[in-house]
């Protein structure tokens, strides 16, 4: 449990108090100045104070100040307010704000003060948990989903894989408000084509003309990906970003960033598989105003300066995740298993092992290291 407490107050005195009767209790740390204070908080981003208590009357930098700042620099600390004046309204305005958890008035005796910080301290630790159990819910659902595509069509599995590594690849030269939900869409922007009949699937992944009918189920897949999405809690945001995929071009201008990113890397992605980059990027370039002629820029250096791997041949055994397939992966009576182009993971690896111990997996398998 984290017990780290750091007491900001101009008094020596006082905080020689604090250490003296709480150090067998607490971790305690003090800063005789609200500058102090606060460059000791920016400080410990990789070991945080779970409590930050500050009096509230202090030269140029008040505690109320002190505190508002400390909830920018780490919203999770818990924040006490510790003064000899008993102002309810300044109080009240504290806790209004959210700057606050507690409000204590000098004298406080050192008893009452110990249960208040154990009481901080909980709360710290009940909103860590949380923190923790939702992010580890959420990569684990994404997960899930990921290897439910990746199972269903491998070679739809290696598009949304290529889909997430231009769409990462620009977010390193682009500043896109929320990136992560950005990141999760383009890993699931595909997840739609599990709701496809098989002959309608089998058409889209050979490049066959759809029938009519065909042509509007096909055309409900980002809506049906974006039912999936929207029912794992805090992923609104990216059900909504799947939504917008293939939307209008004479729209996507009016879009944020992030649809625009997303729009741009798949239709580059299809149109360099059907006509090789240069054509690619050539008609990308003629939409400036759809795409915004930062984003084309930045795609074209990443195209133009996409490095070499080492390319490998090796055996089932041999693989190890974040190695891209060279070639298709086939079983012996050429089903298909693994597309080219796509990025190893636990999963697929674990799958390419079952297969060729059940009924044989064409060996070696060309990589790119």
């Amino acid at each position: 449990m984290n017990n780290r407490i750091l007491f900001i107050d101009d008094d020596e005195n006082i905080l020689a108090s604090f250490r003296r009767n709480l150090r067998r209790d607490f971790e305690i740390e003090t800063a005789a100045s609200p500058e102090e204070g606060l460059t000791m908080l920016k400080s410990s981003a990789q070991n945080p104070f779970s409590v930050v208590v500050s009096d509230l009357k202090m030269p140029k930098i008040s505690g109320i100040d002190v505190l508002r700042s400390a909830k920018r620099i780490n919203p999770n600390t818990v924040r006490i307010m510790l003064t000899g004046y008993a102002d309810i309204d300044t109080a009240m305005n504290a806790v209004n704000e959210g700057n606050i958890f507690r409000f204590l008035t000098k004298p406080c005796s050192i008893e009452s003060l110990k249960q208040t910080l154990k009481t901080c301290i909980e709360q710290y630790s009940l909103v860590m948990a949380e923190k923790e159990l939702l992010r580890d819910t959420l990569q684990g659902s994404v997960k899930m989903l990921v290897n439910v595509l990746s199972m269903h069509s491998p070679e739809i599995f290696g598009r949304s894989e290529d889909v997430k590594k231009l769409v990462n690849s620009l977010l390193k030269k682009i500043k896109v408000e929320k990136q992560w939900q950005l990141e999760v869409a383009s890993m699931l922007v595909y997840l739609g084509y599990i709701a496809l009949p098989s002959d309608i699937l089998k058409k889209v992944t050979d490049a066959k003309e759809l029938t009519p009918t065909e042509q509007q189920i096909y055309e409900a897949y980002p809506e049906n990906g974006a039912g999936l999405v929207a029912n794992i809690p805090r992923l609104g945001g990216v059900a909504e970003l799947i939504r917008k995929q293939r939307i209008l071009a004479d729209s996507a201008s009016r879009q944020p960033v992030a649809v625009r990113i997303l729009n741009m890397v798949m239709e580059f992605l299809d149109l360099e598989k059907q006509a090789g980059i240069h054509s690619a990027l050539t008609t990308i370039k003629n939409k400036a105003n759809v795409y915004g002629i930062d984003l084309i820029n930045a795609l074209q250096d990443i195209v133009g300066t996409r490095s070499g791997h080492v390319l490998r041949s090796l055996n089932i055994s041999e693989l190890r995740e974040q190695m891209v397939l060279d070639e298709d992966v086939l079983t012996v009576d050429n089903l298909l298993l693994c597309k080219k182009g796509q990025e190893l993971n636990d999963v697929l690896i674990m799958r390419l092992v079952n297969y060729g111990k059940s009924c044989g997996v064409k060996e070696p398998i060309k990589v790119l290291v």
